[in-house]
């Protein structure tokens, strides 16, 4: 059978529908788990802020600038965070896109036979 029978190209566009179908529901539910997980990030803002109070409260103030030192770790560590969560969305999202158009285009050759 030539790889141009209409039932080949058929099976073909099939079998890619059927994969990308599964990637975007796939890619989908990790997207949704990461959604529910960038939900919580107001709570540990929240627990970061009363934690940086807590140890502000508790240390003595002394003439080394310890307590500098402590606030500028933690800023620094949230800066990170900060910047490790934008990368992720932003992956996230282009990754989403991609699935979006790979459907887009699954679509439109299946309307050329």
């Amino acid at each position: 059978m030539p790889w141009h029978d209409p039932r080949v190209i058929t099976a073909v566009l099939a079998w890619n529908g059927i994969f990308f179908g599964l990637l975007k529901y796939f890619v989908g539910k990790i997207l949704r788990t990461f959604e529910t997980k960038l939900g919580t990030i107001d709570e540990i803002d929240r627990r970061l802020i009363h934690v940086e109070t807590a140890l502000q409260s508790r240390m003595p103030c002394s003439q080394y600038g310890e307590h500098t030192l402590t606030a500028q770790a933690l800023h620094k560590r949230m800066d990170t965070l900060t910047s490790e969560v934008g990368k992720l969305t932003g992956a996230m999202g282009g990754m989403s896109r991609s699935v979006d158009l790979m459907n887009q285009f699954l679509i439109e050759q299946g309307g050329k036979k």
